[in-house]
């Protein structure tokens, strides 16, 4: 009779420790997955910020911004990519300017992918 009860406990032992260890599995795999979403959104913020910087520098060598023009340039794309950002927010919380600026591009006839090829 002292074997089964042993035996009993053992298992139960083992069901909570397997238990507990899945728990802190799917903790940790969770903290890392906000780790990650973390740095990424700081990635893709310093990639904005270089990309803005980059589209100015263009707008000024080859249309002649001076810094009158491209702040005011840059405020309404702020306020448009912002605008086109609450509209178009997915279920997940994901945002795509970029996904609305190629359609909107496209509808013109400008084919990002295309341009891209022909450099």
């Amino acid at each position: 009779m002292k074997a089964r009860v042993l035996d009993t406990r053992e298992q139960l032992r083992r069901s909570v420790d397997k238990q507990l260890r899945q728990q802190y599995d799917e903790q940790a795999a969770g903290i890392a997955r906000e780790m990650a979403r973390k740095e990424v959104y700081a990635a893709n913020a310093q990639y904005a910020e270089d990309f803005d910087a980059c589209v100015l520098y263009a707008l000024h060598e080859v249309c002649g911004f001076g810094k009158k023009r491209l702040t005011r340039f840059f405020r309404r794309y702020m306020e448009l990519r912002d605008e086109v950002l609450d509209r178009y927010r997915f279920a997940d919380g994901n945002e795509d300017f970029t996904w609305w600026a190629r359609r909107e591009l496209k509808r013109i006839g400008v084919d990002v992918d295309a341009l891209r090829r022909e450099k």
